[in-house]
Order: structure tokens, then C-alpha cells, then sequence
């Protein structure tokens, strides 16, 4: 007598959404049963869960724009606002990041909105504690309230989803970007240096390598 005994897995879907699949592009279904994985909804390819803390190539490119936004407006509060050398600095920065209408009509406004990143009632200035939640998570920027120029996050969790992108050089980079504008009226006030500092600790530096950044972009300055 041959018996033949054998087993099968069940799977079934308990979400959906949309990821980037190596092979299409997305979309996904999230599958329980014998542990949780991911399956593109046409190609059917599977991937580990820990996929969806990755973030998508959109939500790396609104990163880059909220991030900057945030870090350049906390500087400019901080001292060179009515700089127009400044300005002009700062917008070159935002329009590089992602917005090339961006003007200085645009940044006044910003600048003189209090409930945005960095002003007194903001969603977190550089001492606030930032927004709630796990900061730098991929979601972390959906979730901000947006308004006509964009969503309004704070300065913290604003720079920490952007820095998950970075490197070590592109970090140092970005820090230097932002000193550059505090530097374009003058040398640092104490409230600049302080943002800058801040920006620092936000992407991951010590405050020993935020410092040697901040000293180095200072020294290149002078040299012209």
C-alpha cells in the first residue's frame, strides 16, 4: 500500500498598499498566515515585511525638500532674515532640493508664518522635541499637516527622515549647505551657531564632528 502525505501552506491577504517591486514597481499586498510577507500584486514576487521601513523613491524626494526647508528657515530665524544675501542663499538651496519655482516672496512668507518650522509656534523649533512618533520613519513626513507651501513639519523630525538617506560626506555636505546661508550676511551669530549645532545632532554628528563641520565651512568662507 503506498501512502503519499504531504502539506500546504495557506496564506491570506490582510492589507494592501504600494511599494517599490524590484521587478514592476509596486503595487503590494501584505499576506498573513505562516508569517507575514510582502507580494507584488502583479508579479507576484515575495519580500521580507522589513521592506516597508525602506522608504520609496517619492518619499526620499519629499524628504530632501521638507528637510532642507526646515534647516534653512531654522537658520534664517535664528538671524539673517532681513539679509538678502541671505535669502538669495536659502532659496538656491530649496529650489536645488526639489522646488524650482521657489522665490523670495515665497520664503518671506514662510519666514513670517509663526506656526512654521523653527518660528515660536511651530511643530518643533531646534530645542523642540519634535513630532510624535518614530522619528525618521518613512512615514513620519505623510503624516504632517500640509499647507499651501508645502507640509509644515518640524525642524527635528523634518531633518532626522532626511538623514536616513545620507552618508557620512553627504551629511557633512548638508550641514555645510546650511552654515553657508547663517555665513552669507556675516560671520555666525551665537543663535546661528546654536542652529547649526542643532542640524547637526538631527542628522546623527557628534557634537565634536558637527562642530569640526560648522569650524571647516567657517574657515573656507573666510578664505574666499
Amino acid at each position: 500500500m503506498l501512502a503519499l502525505v504531504g502539506s500546504r501552506l495557506g496564506y491570506r491577504t490582510t492589507g494592501s498598499g504600494v511599494f517599490h517591486c524590484e521587478r514592476f514597481g509596486g503595487p503590494l499586498a501584505l499576506l498573513g498566515g505562516n508569517g507575514e510577507h510582502l507580494r507584488c500584486a502583479v508579479c507576484r514576487t515575495c519580500y521580507r515585511v522589513e521592506l516597508l521601513a525602506v522608504p520609496t523613491i517619492e518619499q526620499m524626494l519629499v524628504a530632501l525638500l521638507v528637510g532642507t526647508k526646515a534647516a534653512v528657515l531654522a537658520m534664517l530665524r535664528a538671524g539673517g532674515g532681513g539679509s538678502p544675501a541671505a535669502r538669495r542663499r536659502a532659496v538656491e538651496m530649496i529650489k536645488a532640493a526639489g522646488a524650482p519655482d521657489y522665490h523670495d516672496g515665497r520664503l518671506l512668507t514662510a519666514l513670517a508664518d509663526p506656526d512654521g518650522p523653527g518660528g515660536p509656534g511651530g511643530p518643533a523649533g531646534p530645542a523642540g522635541p519634535g513630532a510624535p512618533g518614530v522619528p525618521g520613519a518613512p512615514g513620519a513626513i505623510g503624516q504632517a499637516a500640509a499647507g499651501d507651501d508645502g507640509p509644515v513639519v518640524g525642524l527635528r523630525p523634518a531633518v532626522e527622515a532626511f538623514a536616513i538617506q545620507l552618508d557620512g560626506p553627504a551629511r557633512e555636505w548638508f550641514l555645510a549647505q546650511i552654515v553657508e546661508v547663517g555665513l552669507a550676511d556675516g560671520p555666525l551669530s551665537t543663535a546661528e551657531r546654536a542652529v547649526a549645532g542643532t542640524v547637526a545632532r538631527y542628522l546623527g554628528m557628534t557634537p565634536a564632528h558637527g562642530r569640526d563641520v560648522i569650524m571647516l565651512t567657517e574657515e573656507a568662507a573666510q578664505a574666499g
